[in-house]
């Protein structure tokens, strides 16, 4: 499971997520709110997703130079 904070980590990285965040909390748009939350989250997995199968293929690829 995503914790906190690699959402903030995340929102740190990402122009959009962030541009999207202060949007709608600049607009006090609750639903715009939510919905750039939610995205921020599905980043964020992706993001742990990613990290993870490329830890594994540096693994796998020093395994094979051995």
């Amino acid at each position: 499971m995503i914790d906190r904070e690699r959402i903030v980590r995340h929102v740190a990285r990402c122009r959009f997520c962030r541009a999207l965040l202060a949007d709608s909390s600049r607009r006090r748009d609750r639903a715009l709110l939510d919905a750039a939350d939610q995205l921020a989250w599905q980043h964020a997995e992706n993001d742990a997703e990613h990290e993870s199968f490329s830890v594994t293929v540096r693994q796998r690829l020093r395994e094979q130079d051995l």
